[in-house]
């Protein structure tokens, strides 16, 4: 876990990267500008601490207790094995996970509903329910373009990382930041209050895509509005430059790649079109 202090002792050692990297497109780069970040008031008290990077007209401050905090949050959504998400809770209860009893034919021919529930979880993308073990996980933002995958977890995070503040699809309530906000209160409760927290989160509903048909969309490129979604903020390139200063390039990457927050269940045919999808923003 990420403190104050422990951020400001990882900035001082000698061979600590400080390099400011920033998002362009769907790759991860230096500043062009050979931009740093610094810590100038090491020695202030802890909720006085921040990383600053220059910025046209200013400083942009990130302060270390909101850093740690940050960086905590992200630690608590990444699973190193991303298959395993499919026995989180928290993810069940996102994506309409419940026992139901599912169409089978008999010896007979006769479809009919099963004689016994199976654990069963709707396709993200078509809506189809298939049995648990029947389902594959999807990284939403794939593992080629890691950078988009830091822009999403970013957006669903806090509203000042990325030029779009997370607003839910449908309606304001909640907004992707307060719904962020459920999912990392049930993941951080202890096992008493989780089972109450879990109920409280919103689910998602499918796309209810045909999966049939050929698929024919990219991600939007920056100057659309959702575009404004993965482009970072001053403060989101900061963090970002943070993160990896702690973690290490690809060890952060993979933190939002395999962010619950990125991963959705999908059928196999509908998990064969996303990899056919266009992700490159722009493009």
């Amino acid at each position: 876990m990420e403190s104050v202090q422990t951020l400001t002792t990882r900035f001082q050692l000698p061979n600590t990267r400080k390099t400011l990297v920033r998002i362009a497109g769907s790759s991860i780069a230096k500043d062009p500008q050979g931009a740093v970040f610094q810590l100038p008031n090491p020695g202030a008290a802890n909720a006085q601490r921040s990383f600053t990077i220059p910025v046209q007209g200013g400083v942009q401050h990130l302060l270390l207790n909101e850093a740690a905090t940050l960086l905590n949050d992200i630690e608590s959504l990444y699973f190193p094995n991303y298959r395993n998400v499919a026995d989180s809770p928290v993810w069940q209860r996102l994506y309409g996970y419940a026992q139901r009893n599912l169409l089978e034919m008999t010896r007979q021919g006769v479809v009919a509903n099963s004689a016994l529930p199976y654990e069963s979880i709707p396709c993200h993308y078509c809506g189809i329910v298939l049995p648990k073990d029947l389902i594959q996980i999807d990284h939403q933002q794939p593992q080629t373009h890691k950078a988009l995958a830091v822009g999403k977890v970013f957006h669903a995070l806090n509203a000042q990382l990325t030029m779009a503040p997370g607003v839910t699809r449908v309606g304001a309530a909640p907004t992707k930041n307060q719904q962020t906000a459920q999912i990392l209160a049930a993941i951080n409760a202890g096992n008493q209050n989780q089972q109450n927290l879990v109920a409280q989160i919103n689910g998602v509903m499918p796309k209810a895509w045909n999966p049939f048909l050929p698929w024919n969309r990219r991600t939007p490129n920056n100057l659309s509005p959702k575009g404004q979604r993965y482009v970072l903020t001053d403060k989101g390139n900061l963090l970002l430059s943070v993160g990896i200063m702690v973690n290490g390039h690809a060890g952060f990457l993979n933190q939002c790649v395999h962010s619950l927050l990125n991963l959705a269940p999908a059928c196999g045919t509908c998990n064969v079109h996303k990899s056919n999808m266009q992700h490159i923003k722009g493009a």
